[in-house]
């Protein structure tokens, strides 16, 4: 950190110089005293940064949709959830049903970044990740970086999705929003001139949804099996006081809750299984904001932080009864079994109990601040510096079974294992300096960005003993706008974009660093990539605009950890910082706006991904900590070749809308899977068992099917009242309507002691089995 804050030193003494002469210029020159992106409302009362997303969607580094575009593709479905627009995106590509964590260009989904009003957000997603925490009734606009994006921002190697919470109004103002499963109230109360409160939550009630199709005789293995309906609460509000006519201070604090409950107790074919799951998250943050403005053509921001999530999950299973032995089995392995096993052809399995408990708590501060000065109307510069700490503190305890095959015998030996963990995390310590230069102004040929960023990352653990000091990564990041034509008699605008940016983030796997890793100091570094792009925007006459932008990553490196758990006693942990990559493609937008009769656009992505973990494999089905192949170049497992998003708002009458969101994704990587076969395993009594597996191995041509789910949303919305500030909206919706017709297969799972395939495939969801439909009903004052 001492060589971080050694830079920030000398980042001030130039950026002070630098202010001092730009003011003596700027007074000479007795340019515009307005500063270009800050705007005053009120009497001199409101402070703030101009939220227009067409000034801040940039070709080259990122697309912006805005509460409206945002209000028809994510109030579809069960959950309404500003992912549900952010997948329809240019570069972002599908990720499959109940998964919103999503890949950004080719990238590992947790290569990305999410900031909700400048804060870094630990853990932004409800249900392990199908939903995410951004209501869009709380949200004014996203941002989604899939480009070159601001050395103002780290921590992030594949995309930064920026959320921007609505700013409380002069009036009061409130929206009332009811589902069929879900509910949310959000309220803007200026309660002075300088201050105001926007605040609600969102509480869900799945129960009537799942009541209604067991009313109407449904039934499957996940209604059936819920004890606990899977639920969310949360709430959020935003603060503001502007306590002098330059001085603006924002607080902001988040509580969100989520959970599910499953209870299960089956007989089948003498196999006799329970199993009791319980899971709930929670996670909050609160930030105070500070902006002041202490001269015309300065502003200092500054923001503290600090976010905690808790996750609590128990689980425990019971199986017994009596199992046969297969003709092929007795037949290969007879001569191991007892003569009364041979005579009976079965054996009897008495009680084995299996249970995991486990609690994780986080904690993230974070602390930035910055300083900016217009030089004058086309160049501007900013210095800036961020702090932050995290730490995750775990207990675990486990209890199941394992096997493992000894020395000269025939057959593993298939055995009670317990498993406990107890300890405070690693305090990690993340230090950041940067500085910027915006040059050009919207009207100019030629405008963009250069910066600046160096991070610097150190970790300690004093009850572990663990010290690790990673040397500082330099990320300059530059890109470039030229704009030859404007107002034209087909084009409102014409431009091309160049950038080229260097990207760093600290892998999970380093967060987590012990020293029985094998870490070498001198090793020791963040993911780094180099990032290009270029692309070209054209705004036609009326309402139209296509982009069209192509990009090639090379990692630089990349950090990897590989288990080997040949004795389960003794795991040994190895990891590694050379790993290799690529990721290149194009993505295009095709767009129409404020049409009378209809609006929408049409996003397409082509991406090719790939990646090596160079380390010699110690046995054959050997891989990453997170499942990746070893020593070959791979695809991810999350990779899709072709993605097409296409949304329409189709406006027939008046107050009346109809919404279509349509995608076509190809298939993601699957595995080359052997047939299922038996073999035995002997447990601490003598008894030999049959128990079941197959070989699966990485293939570089199979793929799964396509998935094309198409959603559905008609609303009717009208003003009422003498006054007409009274807005109604009726609205239904469908999500995924050709579910019965078509979905997606995955591999399906079997059950190793009976060999018999699971009837669903192994991606993991709560459909029923139908459509998700969803009836609304927005007030609006």
């Amino acid at each position: 950190m001492n060589q971080v804050f050694k830079l920030l030193i000398a980042l001030g003494l130039f950026a002070s110089s630098f202010f001092v002469h730009a003011q003596a210029a700027q007074e000479a020159m007795q340019s515009d005293d307005n500063f270009d992106d800050i705007i005053m409302e009120g009497e001199g009362l409101t402070l703030e940064q101009t939220a227009n997303p067409e000034k801040e969607a940039v070709s080259g580094v990122s697309v912006v949709m805005d509460k409206e575009q945002i209000k028809t593709t994510s109030q579809i479905g069960l959950v309404e959830d500003v992912m549900s627009s952010v997948q329809t995106m240019p570069g972002v590509t599908f990720n499959g049903n109940w998964n919103s964590e999503p890949s950004i260009r080719g990238g590992y989904p947790r290569e990305m970044q999410t900031v909700l009003d400048g804060v870094y957000i630990l853990y932004p997603w409800h249900w392990g990740g199908a939903y995410s925490i951004f209501n869009p009734h709380m949200t004014d606009s996203v941002k989604m970086s899939n480009g070159i994006f601001s050395a103002r921002y780290g921590q992030a190697l594949s995309g930064l999705m920026e959320v921007t919470t609505v700013q409380p109004g002069e009036e009061i103002h409130f929206d009332f929003n009811i589902t069929s499963i879900a509910t949310d109230l959000f309220i803007q109360l200026p309660v002075t001139n300088n201050f105001g409160v926007f605040a609600g939550g969102k509480i869900t009630y799945i129960e009537g949804y799942i009541g209604a199709y067991k009313m109407f005789g449904g039934s499957n293995e996940i209604t059936d099996a819920l004890k606990t309906v899977p639920y969310i609460r949360d709430f959020y509000t935003k603060i503001y006081w502007n306590p002098a006519e330059k001085l603006n201070l924002t607080f902001n604090a988040f509580y969100g809750s989520d959970g599910v409950g499953l209870e299960t107790d089956d007989t089948d074919d003498g196999e006799h299984t329970t199993s009791d799951f319980d899971f709930s998250m929670q996670t909050a943050f609160a930030a105070l904001n500070a902006k002041w403005i202490p001269s015309d053509n300065t502003q200092v921001k500054a923001l503290a932080s600090y976010n905690w999530t808790f996750e609590n999950l128990t689980y425990s299973g019971t199986v017994d009864g009596e199992f046969k032995y297969n003709d092929d089995f007795l037949e290969q392995y007879g001569s191991l079994l007892s003569d009364e096993a041979r005579a009976s052809k079965k054996y009897h399995l008495n009680t084995q109990n299996e249970s995991q408990k486990e609690r994780i708590i986080a904690h993230q501060i974070q602390g930035k601040i910055e300083g900016e000065m217009e030089l004058n109307a086309s160049n501007r510069i900013a210095v800036g510096a961020e702090e932050m700490w995290s730490r995750s503190d775990t207990t675990q305890k486990m209890h199941g079974w394992n096997e493992q095959l000894k020395k000269d015998s025939p057959y593993p030996d298939f055995y009670e294992i317990d498993y406990s963990i107890k300890e405070k995390g690693n305090n990690v310590f993340k230090s950041a300096a940067y500085v910027l230069w915006n040059f050009g102004t919207e009207t100019s040929v030629f405008n963009g960005e250069t910066g600046l960023r160096i991070d610097e990352l150190n970790i300690r653990n004093y009850n572990a003993d663990l010290s690790l000091d990673a040397k500082p990564v330099f990320n300059p990041r530059a890109v470039l706008h030229c704009t030859p034509w404007r107002y034209t008699d087909h084009f409102d605008k014409v431009s091309f974009s160049a950038g080229c940016g260097l990207f760093s983030s600290v892998p999970m796997e380093l967060i987590v660093a012990s020293k029985d890793m094998g870490l070498k100091e001198s090793d020791v570094s963040p993911n780094r990539a180099i990032f290009t792009v270029l692309g070209t925007e054209l705004k036609f006459n009326e309402d139209w605009n296509f982009k069209l932008e192509g990009y090639y990553k090379h990692y630089l490196n990349r950090m990897f950890t590989v288990e080997d758990d040949t004795d389960p006693m003794d795991i040994k942990l190895d990891s590694r910082f050379n790993g290799k990559g690529f990721t290149t493609g194009f993505d295009l937008m095709l767009e129409k706006k404020n049409g009378e009769k209809w609006d929408g656009y049409l996003s397409y992505s082509f991406v090719m991904a790939r990646f090596k973990n160079p380390y010699t494999k110690l046995y054959d089905d050997q891989t990453t900590n997170y499942g990746d192949p070893l020593d070959e170049w791979y695809y991810p497992d999350f990779h899709r070749f072709h993605t097409l998003n296409a949304v329409a708002n189709f406006k027939f009458k008046e107050h009346w809308t109809f919404t279509v969101k349509g995608t076509f994704a190809t298939g993601t990587p699957k595995k080359d899977s052997s047939s299922i076969y038996c073999y035995p395993a002997k447990l601490e009594d003598g008894t030999v068992i049959q128990r079941y597996t197959r070989n699966s191995f990485y293939s570089d041509s199979l793929r799964t099917q396509i998935s094309c789910p198409v959603d559905i949303r008609l609303g009717y919305k009208k003003k009422v009242g003498k006054s007409s500030r009274t807005t109604l909206e009726y609205y239904i919706g469908a999500e995924d309507i050709f579910l019965n017709l078509y979905s997606p297969k995955g591999e399906k799972g079997f059950n190793s002691r009976t060999g018999k395939e699971d009837d669903n495939t192994s991606s993991a969801n709560f459909n029923i089995g139908i459509p998700m439909i969803s009836l609304g009903l927005k007030i609006s004052y």
